[in-house]
């Protein structure tokens, strides 16, 4: 089986009202994850963030919304199995280490912890 590093994630939630956000869902991943693993191909999800600078709500609403699109990612990749996906790696796990902080993106909040 070949590899192919299909998520190397970097996700946004959108500019627009909840619950909308642009991640695909859990089932769109877990539907292209099946069609990659169709032709041979395991997926490697890499780097994954959820970049929240443009998300709108309150902090908890933002959250929220975060949490469920790490853990609607997390578990498209359990669920297709480890055959499919044998990795779901993080950019990092400190807001206040994220390489979006470089680019003068202080708000975007992607990782999994805000502090240590």
């Amino acid at each position: 089986m070949c590899c192919l590093e299909i998520l190397c994630g970097h996700l946004r939630d959108a500019k627009i009202l909840p619950p909308s956000n642009n991640a695909p869902s859990k089932d769109e991943v877990v539907k292209n994850m099946k069609r990659f693993a169709g032709i041979g191909m395991r997926i490697y999800v890499t780097e994954f963030d959820v970049n929240m600078h443009d998300s709108v709500g309150t902090d908890d609403e933002r959250d929220e919304r975060q949490a469920q699109i790490y853990s609607d990612m997390l578990s498209a990749c359990l669920e297709v199995g480890a055959e499919i996906c044998p990795n779901f790696g993080f950019l990092g796990l400190i807001d206040r280490q994220s390489w979006y902080n470089g680019i003068g993106l202080e708000d975007a909040d992607p990782l999994l912890f805000r502090s240590d």
